[in-house]
């Protein structure tokens, strides 16, 4: 298998996974999954959500600068909290 064919499965892999992980903390059983236990079940059951896996899903889910927030053209300007005994004195 080519190093493109292998990407595009790990990109299905990844979303395939991530349907399985959701799926499974959203279930409607009446109890309610932990994180660690949508794990298992993604890492064990993620062939049988394939089907309703995209390529486009698994570069959502990879592609790391969809996750880091854009950049600021100019530095934050941090707002002052004001100082509660200048607050107290003015209040008197």
């Amino acid at each position: 298998m080519d190093q493109a064919m292998e990407q595009v499965m790990d990109k299905m892999q990844v979303a395939a996974r991530f349907i399985a992980f959701t799926a499974f903390l959203n279930s409607d059983d009446g109890n309610p999954a932990s994180p660690g236990e949508a794990g298992d079940f993604a890492r064990n059951n993620w062939t049988a959500y394939l089907p309703y896996a995209t390529e486009d899903l698994g570069t959502f889910l990879t592609d790391r600068s969809v996750l880091r927030p854009p950049s600021c053209s100019r530095p934050l300007k941090h707002r002052q909290e004001p100082v509660l005994d200048e607050e107290l004195s003015m209040a008197r």
